[in-house]
């Protein structure tokens, strides 16, 4: 039962949102809002494709496997742009859709920036935590 919670908790959420990109882009029409510019599509490949960025990692991490956890920064960009390609590969099989490598890059791109925020945000947490540990250890000994 467990390892069902577990599966449910972790990897679950990547399945239903690679599930949630398959169903849209078998759609042949899709509205999306008029944000008023240019490449507005872009913006959403990449957001759509930071998420899934987001919960791989988040699946990988959460193995029992040593390998996969220690790679799952990698093992993300590497399955979250075969994913992407695959996805315009689907795309160009739909009436009203087309493949397009822009459309890979936007996808990538988000995932590259929600690894980075990431791995920023554990840079601050460990800086934080050192300094602020640092600060409470020299406080201690003045007492």
């Amino acid at each position: 039962m467990e390892k069902f919670k577990h599966f449910l908790w972790f990897q679950f959420p990547a399945i239903a949102w690679l599930t949630a990109i398959f169903i849209q882009s078998s759609m042949s029409s899709i509205v999306t809002p008029n944000l008023g510019f240019d490449f507005q599509d872009k913006l959403f490949h990449a957001i759509e494709y930071a998420i899934l960025g987001y919960l791989l990692r988040r699946a990988l991490i959460f193995q029992g496997n040593q390998f996969i956890h220690e790679h799952a920064g990698w093992l993300t960009i590497l399955f979250g742009g075969a994913y992407a390609i695959s996805d315009e590969i689907h795309q160009s099989f739909v009436p009203g859709r087309m493949a397009d490598m822009n459309d890979v890059i936007a996808d990538v791109i988000g995932i590259f920036l929600v690894l980075i925020i990431y791995f920023l945000g554990r840079q601050i947490k460990r800086w934080l935590n050192k300094h602020l540990l640092d600060k409470e250890v020299s406080l201690n000994h003045s007492k």
